[in-house]
């Protein structure tokens, strides 16, 4: 099938974002039906205050918190402590509700801001909800294929998600099924706790460079936010299965260059695994200490007013931004461009 043509551009940018939408939507619900129905993300991870112990290995505990913060002096108090949420469902004016360890509630008692406990225990909280059953996923699998075309299945084992060893075998067998549009995994690199970054070439024709214009795709920078590899899995399972069918995916393949890591942080989605076999795991982080800072935030190690040493570089509990910028995320970045093994 020959490329689109360009006047047709502005037609398929408009239905792949579309598309991109209704599949993002999609794994939300389906996550919702059979995983965590979490919908405020707290706090997984720490940066060294004084009296916090980084070597600490006792999986944190969390709980669903309501902060009556009303005004702005509130939210000063908080933050004075260390204690900033990122995440939370809000009543503006009277109240928001976050998953805090028990550690952050430590700080915001010590803020002085009215908060009550909701749920005490997130891990109980997850336990007891619904899981879907085998049909149901069966149900999904056949919309899946009635309304996208996709007849892959991205279910996994750890509470319906992939696990790291699931997610480096279905590259594995995506090499197999579809050499034409996928390459080999090759590694950028390894982790603090030796685990291969791994990541593969999309576009037509993969086993060298193209030259076409490049994008590069990441998932679970943040250990506990599966739905990010669970969405992209599913996309490109979309692109593979509709090459000459659907003509965005056709145009997608043709002429772009997709570099992809489903896992970029391997240490902390495992240790989640270790903590959490079913699934419901709070870690966010990696898993190296770093000097002063303890477990690093990936998503804040970039560039300078990047996320590190800028005004929302995230809280101290939250987010650990790294010593100095570009200490963890993209060392090895430039042999993305090599793709050497």
């Amino acid at each position: 099938m020959k490329d689109e043509p360009t006047t047709s551009r502005i037609k398929l940018i408009q239905r792949c974002l579309q598309l991109l939408i209704a599949f993002t939507v999609a794994v939300s619900v389906f996550t919702n039906i059979s995983f965590s129905k979490n919908k405020t993300s707290g706090s997984g991870s720490y940066k060294s205050i004084s009296g916090y112990n980084r070597s600490e290995s006792k999986k944190p505990k969390y709980s669903e918190v309501r902060i009556y913060a009303t005004n702005e002096n509130d939210f000063k108090r908080m933050t004075e402590t260390g204690l900033t949420i990122d995440h939370s469902i809000r009543k503006p004016g009277i109240y928001l509700d976050s998953w805090l360890s028990e550690y952050e509630i430590d700080l915001l008692k010590r803020s002085g801001v009215r908060y009550e406990i909701l749920k005490p225990d997130w891990d109980e909280y997850y336990n007891d909800q619904p899981k879907m059953t085998h049909q149901e996923k069966i149900s999904q699998m056949r919309e899946a294929k009635e309304k996208d075309n996709v007849s892959h299945s991205i279910y996994g084992t750890m509470g319906g998600y992939l696990k790291y060893s699931e997610v480096v075998a279905k590259l594995d067998s995506m090499r197999l099924e579809y050499p034409q549009f996928i390459s080999q995994k090759f590694s950028i690199g390894n982790t603090h706790e030796g685990r291969s970054m791994w990541a593969v070439r999309v576009t037509k024709n993969p086993d060298a460079p193209t030259g076409r214009p490049e994008v590069f795709y990441n998932a679970l920078i943040h250990a506990r936010e599966p739905e990010s590899m669970e969405t992209q899995m599913y996309y490109f399972y979309w692109l593979f299965e509709n090459y000459g069918i659907d003509p965005v995916a056709t145009c997608i393949l043709n002429n772009r260059e997709i570099y992809w890591m489903p896992v970029f942080n391997a240490d902390g989605y495992v240790y989640n695994e270790t903590t959490n076999p079913d699934g419901g795991g709070m870690w966010r982080c990696n898993r190296r200490g770093n000097g002063s800072c303890g477990w690093v935030d990936l998503n804040r190690n970039f560039g300078t007013y990047e996320f590190w040493n800028s005004p929302n570089g995230g809280s101290l509990t939250d987010s650990c931004a790294g010593v100095r910028q570009l200490t963890e995320v993209l060392l090895h970045f430039r042999n993305l461009k090599q793709g050497t093994s």
